[in-house]
């Protein structure tokens, strides 16, 4: 597979002579074999992550979020998972073709992963403060007594209050937020460069979201780290993220600065999940603006849009022809067929009938 020139996947100003990309993703396609079927969980998948940026993936379940980020730290399953296509580089290496020694040399230490359940992700059977040596003593070569040291500032770090104590308590032992503090504390360990977070506050009241999400805004900038950012839920990316990708099916349909993806979104499927999401701005209402019809089913091979069977600016080069990814007026990127025209009185109508919505 020859190796592809590196070009911004972004909003187009790497390609203006801006600092290169911290990571690079390129053309990246993953499959599940599940019985007889194939799942074509990614597909064609590129990315650029800028140094000290929050980028955010956003997108509904089954949209190939977390498996895209798992096939970049060699952490899907094989079999049944298989990366069919695709580059991932960093720091000069292309990550996919590195050996699993080498790779392991980099996973954890210079790119980290905050894993989306800490009730299964943390070992119940080890004390909290061993997890986190382990990780100092693997990838640092600490002693036992300065990985010691170094875990308890780590805990006192992520706001756990007695960190000394809770060095030697068991997960079992804290709460879910303070369980997700401590995946924060092993992610951080070895001062990473790169920091993935897959759905870190999922399953989390709000106050508790709100308090992971500035703990990780407040290292980001004290550690000058990038973070990868993987949710479902607008509302956080919205006080998080300095750029937004959206995938749907499997593929990026749209890459945008944050700001302009909340009010200038060029997809469809963007303007969609937009409307799906309550504001606290508008008076109460019974009914939110759903997205008719389902996500697609990528075991199946289809021709066209993967959002064609529920886009309401379908159409008929839309059925047989897939749309890349394009530059648009606003600095960012969208796969869609639509004119801008037809984009934007998409998001005036919608507004318009959350409006009559919110009336009635």
């Amino acid at each position: 597979m020859a190796e592809p020139e590196i070009s911004s996947a972004g909003s187009g100003s790497e390609a203006n002579g801006a600092e290169r990309p911290l990571l690079s993703v390129r053309d990246l396609n993953v499959e599940f074999t599940v019985g007889e079927s194939t799942v074509h969980a990614v597909n064609g998948l590129s990315l650029d992550l800028r140094k000290g940026e929050t980028l955010a993936i956003v997108g509904e379940s089954g949209s190939g979020k977390s498996v895209s980020m798992l096939s970049v730290l060699g952490l899907i399953p094989q079999p049944p998972g298989k990366i069919t296509n695709g580059h991932v580089f960093y720091d000069d290496k292309d990550l996919l073709s590195l050996p699993s020694g080498e790779l392991r040399k980099i996973r954890g230490k210079e790119i980290s992963m905050i894993f989306q359940d800490p009730m299964t992700s943390l070992n119940p059977t080890m004390t909290i403060g061993r997890q986190i040596t382990e990780m100092l003593e693997l990838h640092l070569d600490m002693k036992p007594s300065q990985a010691k040291e170094r875990a308890i500032e780590l805990l006192d770090l992520v706001e756990i209050p007695d960190p000394s104590t809770r060095f030697g308590q068991y997960s079992i032992e804290f709460s879910g937020g303070m369980r997700q503090r401590v995946m924060i504390a092993i992610a951080l360990s070895c001062n990473p460069k790169i920091l993935i977070a897959d759905e870190p506050t999922t399953a989390l009241d709000v106050t508790i979201q709100m308090q992971i999400i500035q703990v990780v805004n407040e290292l980001r900038a004290e550690m000058d780290m990038s973070v990868i950012w993987i949710t479902h839920d607008l509302g956080v990316v919205a006080g998080l993220a300095d750029r937004v990708i959206v995938m749907y099916g499997g593929r990026a349909v749209e890459i945008a600065d944050s700001e302009d993806l909340f009010y200038r979104p060029q997809h469809p499927y963007s303007i969609g999940l937009l409307n799906s999401v309550p504001s606290i701005a508008e008076p109460v209402s019974e009914r939110l603006i759903a997205i008719e019809g389902l996500p697609p089913d990528l075991s199946e091979r289809r021709d066209g849009c993967a959002f064609y069977p529920r886009c309401a600016l379908a159409s008929d080069i839309c059925k047989n022809n897939t749309p890349r990814l394009e530059a648009k007026g606003t600095g960012g990127q969208a796969a869609c067929f639509a004119s801008p025209g037809d984009v934007a009185r998409l998001t005036e109508g919608s507004a318009a009938q959350q409006d009559n919505a919110s009336a009635q």
